[in-house]
C-alpha cells in the first residue's frame, strides 16, 4: 500500500484500494462483534505488511480478544495491538 504524503502537513496519510478498505471494513466488524463494542473508538489500520488496532476498552481481555480476532484473520501479518486499556 503507498503512502500519500499530504502537500498541507508534514503527515503521511495511508492510500488504500477498494479491497484493502474492505478488508479494513471486515476486520473492524469482526472485532466490534466478538468484543460486544467493547472497544471505544475502535480503528484499524494498514501498513506494508502489518495491522494496527487503535482505541479504548476497560479490560486486558477484551483487549487480547481483538488482538486473537486479527490474528485469527491475518497470521501471516505482524500485528501492533494500540489498544489502551483505561
Amino acid at each position: 500500500m503507498p503512502i500519500n504524503k499530504d502537500s498541507n502537513s508534514a503527515v503521511c496519510i495511508p492510500s488504500y484500494n477498494h479491497d484493502e478498505l474492505h478488508n479494513i471494513a471486515e476486520l473492524k466488524r469482526k472485532i466490534a462483534c466478538r468484543t460486544a463494542g467493547r472497544v471505544q473508538n475502535l480503528s484499524v489500520e494498514t501498513y506494508g505488511d502489518s495491522i494496527l488496532l487503535f482505541g479504548r476498552t476497560n479490560t486486558y481481555y477484551i483487549k487480547q480478544l481483538a488482538t486473537q480476532v486479527a490474528l485469527d484473520e491475518n497470521p501471516n501479518l505482524t500485528l501492533v495491538n494500540s489498544i489502551e486499556v483505561i
